[in-house]
């Protein structure tokens, strides 16, 4: 097979051009060269021959910049690979999608992640070693680890894992497995927006007007679908605490406990409209607190992700999450009450169904056709 290979190398004649990524442009101090690949064909040896001409421009202090930025803006190992894919779609724009995606292999790899190039059809595919748990990325499994493609992912194409090549290229073999996690949000500038909840408690009208940002909406659609628990304990921004929880403070300040419970259940309950993920995005979409804001429809795992916020904020009981096999519920600790509960390391935690109905308030009260349904309790707030 004869194999056409064209080539330049093109020098940044400045700083590399700061990186857009969501709401924040974050600069690149590192003034570094990248070689600009056009490939007629992907094999082992063109891989190989143009990865350790990458390779060679990697510079010690652009990878420690590159580590800095991880931390200074608390990027999760997702995170990181949009950023720097964002930073080859501005500053590689000679490269063709593959030759940005042996730049962001080359990168990756320097960075001590255990990774694989594979290709398939002319494309090239990033596959990241990971033990958390990901629903919806292909996967290979290699000598007992399971890798993820993360760029199938990322351009959202399917591939057949049965038909997809493995490079046998690697210049650095890196033992650092690569993290989804979301439990502590990046720190990038808030992008906020407005958003109303109109509800109802006891029969009389509310109207809350409050600030979200748009930027945790944006993220979760970006993201991987991990699992469960991480969206339950994902926590609200500063600029939605400062403002929807010091509102929600002053409402309920005045109301015995009871009632502070009772009207949190009242605004997740008659907030906001009810559907399915499936039936209303064509996909699940777990969305964690704050999203349900920015969302139209939520379920039953939505809005126990903003009560259990919320309540962890303005009401300070033990809580759990107990799911049932299609339902999610919160059971909380609530002293001196008599209700419908579930025992948890010796406590009773009475029931607090989120969800609905959304006429009620009431507490203390399984979910209708729940009270002798088999549940498991995958979260603790203690």
């Amino acid at each position: 097979m004869v194999t056409a290979v064209f080539w330049l190398i093109k020098g940044f004649a400045q700083l590399p051009q700061p990186v857009t990524f969501f709401s924040d442009t974050i600069p690149i101090k590192t003034t570094i060269q990248f070689p600009t690949i056009f490939e007629s064909s992907w094999t082992h040896l063109t891989i190989d021959r143009q990865a350790k001409r990458i390779a060679a421009q990697l510079r010690p202090d652009f990878i420690q910049e590159i580590r800095s930025i991880q931390h200074e803006y608390r990027l999760n190992d997702w995170l990181l690979y949009q950023f720097l894919n964002n930073f080859t779609a501005q500053n590689c724009t000679e490269s063709d999608e593959n030759g940005r995606e042996l730049i962001l292999f080359s990168i990756l790899e320097q960075l001590d992640f255990d990774i694989e190039l594979a290709y398939q059809k002319q494309l090239l595919f990033i596959y990241a070693a990971s033990e958390e748990k990901i629903y919806n990325v292909p996967y290979v499994t290699l000598n007992g680890a399971s890798y993820y493609n993360i760029t199938a992912f990322r351009k959202r194409k399917q591939v057949d894992s049965d038909s997809i090549y493995l490079s046998d290229h690697k210049i650095k073999r890196g033992k650092r497995l690569f993290s989804f996690n979301l439990k502590s949000p990046p720190l990038l500038t808030p992008s906020v927006i407005e958003a109303n909840v109109l509800f109802s408690y006891k029969g009389e009208p509310f109207r809350i007007r409050t600030v979200v940002d748009s930027n945790v909406k944006l993220i979760l659609k970006s993201h991987p679908i991990l699992d469960e628990t991480v969206y339950f304990e994902y926590p609200l921004s500063e600029a939605f605490q400062n403002d929807f929880i010091s509102q929600m403070k002053v409402i309920i300040n005045e109301k015995s406990l009871l009632d502070r419970i009772s009207f949190l259940l009242a605004f997740t309950r008659s907030g906001f409209r009810y559907e399915k993920d499936e039936e209303a995005f064509g996909e699940s979409r777990p969305l964690v607190a704050e999203a349900v804001f920015q969302y139209s429809y939520s379920d039953c795992e939505d809005r126990t992700a903003l009560f259990f916020q919320l309540a962890k904020q303005l009401i300070g009981l033990p809580m759990i999450i107990i799911a049932f096999e299609d339902h999610v519920t919160v059971g909380i600790a609530i002293p001196n009450f008599e209700g419908e509960h579930v025992l948890f390391e010796g406590k009773a935690y009475f029931i607090c169904d989120p969800t609905g109905p959304n006429t009620s308030s009431e507490m203390g009260v399984f979910p209708y056709g729940y009270s002798d349904m088999p549940f498991e309790i995958i979260l603790s707030s203690d």
